[in-house]
């Protein structure tokens, strides 16, 4: 695991006041800040640390990845991929609109004092990066093509955007646990590739990845009949903004 990373906020002083002011405008594209603030100090585990790993080690390794400038991690959380990905840039953002997460980011950032700026938005507001990346938070958003169409304004000219998340597999369902439901608790059973491709349409350079996922089903599920754990599928889409 690559080793965490410091910060300098531009915003996180003052983050509940900020969260006042800004997640009014944020909910419409992101789906309740209020539930991810209630996990966020308990929300890591070994599980999520090495899913992390392996999906930035497959980002590292793809033929279009270098380092560049600045980037922007879209649905931070507690920067597990921010953290991974921070030594390939200069400059690093990480946006969320859960103040509980990005607190518990600033607090391992400033334990070793490199930086990274924490935002709570608007994201209207954030200027263009060389790449916007975002892992498993596109299926918490309601409007996902939107979400997709507002990140590409993001992209300096050549710049890129990867967005990492569930395939839709038959058994995707019980990712989450019984009791949580599609429009409540989470926004998308996954996606299918072809939706994720009309987000680039306009772009360059389309790259598809495919990972397996093991998780262990919620004790709902197994009580239910289903194995104590199950195969699901990320993929990691990325492309190149035309310039």
């Amino acid at each position: 695991v690559a080793p965490c990373f410091g910060s300098r906020a531009d915003s996180h002083r003052g983050m509940t006041a900020l969260a006042r002011q800004f997640r009014l405008p944020l909910l419409r594209r992101f789906a309740r800040p209020a539930v991810f603030d209630s996990r966020a100090a308990s929300y890591e585990d070994p599980t999520k640390l090495a899913r992390t790993v392996a999906v930035a080690d497959t980002i590292r390794k793809r033929p279009w990845f270098r380092p560049m400038g600045d980037c922007l991690d879209v649905g931070a959380g507690t920067g597990l991929l921010t953290f991974e990905l921070a030594p390939s840039f200069e400059q690093v953002t990480a946006f969320d609109v859960s103040a509980g997460m990005l607190e518990v980011l600033q607090a391992k950032a400033d334990r070793s004092g490199i930086g990274v700026t924490t935002t709570l938005g608007p994201l209207e507001q954030l200027p263009r990066f060389d790449m916007v990346f975002s892992l498993l938070a596109f299926h918490h958003i309601p409007d996902a093509d939107g979400m997709a169409s507002q990140l590409l304004e993001h992209l300096k000219p050549g710049g890129r955007l990867l967005v990492a998340d569930l395939l839709a597999t038959p058994n995707v369902r019980r990712f989450h646990k019984p009791h949580e439901i599609v429009g409540e608790h989470y926004e998308h059973d996954g996606f299918a590739k072809s939706a994720v491709q009309s987000w680039f349409s306009d772009c360059d350079d389309f790259d598809w990845v495919e990972m397996p996922l093991w998780r262990d089903l919620a004790e709902g599920w197994r009580g239910a009949g289903f194995a104590e754990a199950e195969e699901f599928h990320l993929f990691v889409a990325s492309a190149t903004l035309k310039a």
